[in-house]
């Protein structure tokens, strides 16, 4: 029941996360687009101003620098990706089946259209099945994070939605035994003003009213 009327109060936000979805699809696709050189000096642009930090850390290997932070770009985009999936098409093992089946299409779908469909036709650039490897390796780990904290914010709303439950019930046999209370009170006090009405009329000889 509470998951059933969270579901139906997050449809507008669930919506909002869809359009998200697609959108960051279009993001990745068309950074795809963007002409090898120019791709190159925007990670050697990344590197430069890391290139403090890399002295710190005696790093001066620039050429695997610039790899890692290429395939980092990589692993981070469908990190967000998978993540995104996951809070707007919420995939769990059961029925129904599609919102897993359309996060699954999201993993393979999205990764090998972007290296071997589009990056093999921009010029300067070319598709690898390990990019496809490392996209998924991201949006694998984006998932299980997802996933992970969706669970836990989940256990914590079904918690607080018992706790309510459980006040509201407490409040209701709270007030069933108040009810109860003052019902068996004026029975009571009806009885003992009766006894004592009857002893008053015995008491001036006089028979009880209902039987003059």
């Amino acid at each position: 029941m509470a998951r059933h009327v969270a579901r139906g109060d997050d449809e507008g936000p669930r919506t909002v996360w869809m359009v998200t979805l697609v959108l960051w699809v279009l993001v990745i696709w068309v950074h795809s687009l963007i002409p090898g050189p120019a791709s190159t000096d925007e990670s050697m642009t990344f590197v430069r101003l890391i290139t403090p930090l890399l002295n710190i850390l005696h790093v001066d290997d620039l050429v695997l620098v610039h790899t890692v932070v290429r395939k980092g770009a990589h692993l981070s985009e469908y990190f967000v990706l998978a993540m995104l999936s996951v809070v707007a098409l919420r995939p769990r093992l059961a029925v129904p089946l599609w919102p897993a089946v359309m996060h699954a299409l999201l993993c393979v779908a999205v990764p090998c259209i972007d290296e071997l469909v589009i990056q093999v036709r921009v010029p300067g650039r070319d598709g690898s099945v390990r990019d496809v490897l490392i996209d998924m390796a991201g949006f694998a780990l984006g998932t299980l994070i997802a996933v992970a904290v969706r669970r836990a914010v989940d256990r914590r709303r079904r918690r607080a939605w018992l706790l309510e439950q459980r006040e509201r019930e407490e409040r209701a046999a709270r007030y069933v035994r108040r009810a109860r209370r003052r019902t068996r009170e004026r029975a009571e006090r009806a009885a003992f003003e009766a006894r004592h009405q009857a002893a008053q009329q015995g008491q001036s000889g006089r028979p009880p009213a209902h039987l003059s």
